[in-house]
């Protein structure tokens, strides 16, 4: 009983300083933050769409570009590899090479292979930026085709972030 005495003075006492234009404020802010959450669980959904759809674009070009050498699945036993005389490295196990941790930045270098980076062994692979690039200025201007080559590269590298064992 006590409690409820202290509840309803509490109300009181808040009602009397910020009177009923108060309380329709609140009221109100209640309602925007309820609109806002659900606009942010709308955006977060789009963001999501668009992340699956740059890893199934990324799944795509590896495809087209890698599977060959690495496998359809990373694994480094692609069609053409028992024709290299580098083995394919097996690109599912890129996260467990580097303590749990994906490095982006060093898979991205590797890739575009314009950085003159050995974390490859011998530059046996091919410079996929050069021709990423070459391809991009068939849809768009020279001006744009470096925008285009980094985007497929970073889908590439979405796609590999998730076949990680």
């Amino acid at each position: 009983m006590k409690t409820l005495k202290v509840l309803a003075a509490f109300f009181i006492t808040f009602y009397l300083t910020i009177g009923t234009a108060g309380v329709e404020d609140i009221i109100q802010s209640q309602k925007d933050i309820r609109n806002a959450e659900q606009k942010s669980k709308k955006a977060d959904n789009i963001v999501l769409a668009n992340k699956r759809s740059a890893i199934d674009q990324g799944k795509y070009e590896f495809g087209l570009s890698c599977a060959v050498c690495h496998g359809t699945n990373g694994k480094g036993k692609g069609d053409f590899s028992s024709q290299l005389a580098y083995k394919p490295s097996d690109l599912t196990q890129i996260k467990k090479m580097n303590s749990g941790i994906f490095p982006a930045i060093k898979i991205y270098d590797v890739i575009d292979g314009q950085t003159g980076s050995n974390t490859h062994g011998s530059r046996t692979m091919p410079i996929w930026g050069n021709r990423y690039e070459a391809e991009s200025w068939l849809d768009v201007s020279p001006k744009f085709a470096g925008t285009i080559t980094r985007g497929k590269i970073f889908e590439i590298i979405l796609y590999l972030n998730t076949i990680q064992e």
